[in-house]
């Protein structure tokens, strides 16, 4: 598939770099059919139901931490040292993986409780990541919020050496630690 990165990449404020050899991007397509009937996506779409204490497949392009990977190659489409696309793996996945079962976890503790959660202790109490992959190092924290109780806490997530944080709508933002 071709994709003009000048229009893509126009829309955006700051301008973000053009990819290079080995960077990724997440990214996912979905076709719908007979009204919405036939609802497909190229990735599958599975993440992390608390409630249910299990992974889930869900019908719902809105969940960019279920999305797949583009990664870009060269012109013979190799990554950096002749490696093959197909070997790649996203050294921050401990962490954005964790990221989004707190997102889940934390949706649902506030669904029961009427409040966001304060602390892992509180979500893991609740048992709302018993289950869950995660990594064997994980650090979860709420962030606190000025202004009396907040409908959401931001949760910042350690695993992996990398630090996630994720806000109410699901944006997430990685860095090496």
């Amino acid at each position: 598939i071709a994709l003009a990165h000048s229009d893509s990449l126009s829309r955006y404020t700051p301008q973000p770099d053009k990819p290079k050899v080995g960077s990724s991007w997440r990214i996912n397509f979905s076709r719908v059919e007979k009204k919405g009937a036939i609802n497909w996506v190229w990735s599958p779409q599975i993440v992390w139901n608390p409630t249910a204490q299990r992974y889930a497949g869900e019908v719902n392009m809105h969940l960019p931490d279920a999305w797949g990977y583009v990664v870009f190659g060269d012109a013979t489409g190799a990554l950096p040292g002749r490696s093959v696309a197909a070997s790649w793996r996203d050294p921050s996945w401990p962490a954005r993986h964790a990221a989004a079962c707190v997102y889940y976890a934390a949706k649902a503790f506030q669904q029961k409780m009427g409040r966001p959660p304060n602390s892992q202790e509180e979500v893991q109490q609740e048992d709302l990541l018993e289950g869950a992959d995660l990594a064997g190092d994980l650090e979860i924290a709420f962030a606190a919020v000025a202004g009396g109780s907040p409908s959401w806490a931001p949760a910042l997530v350690r695993a992996g050496g990398w630090l996630a944080t994720l806000n109410e709508d699901r944006s997430m933002a990685v860095q090496e630690l």
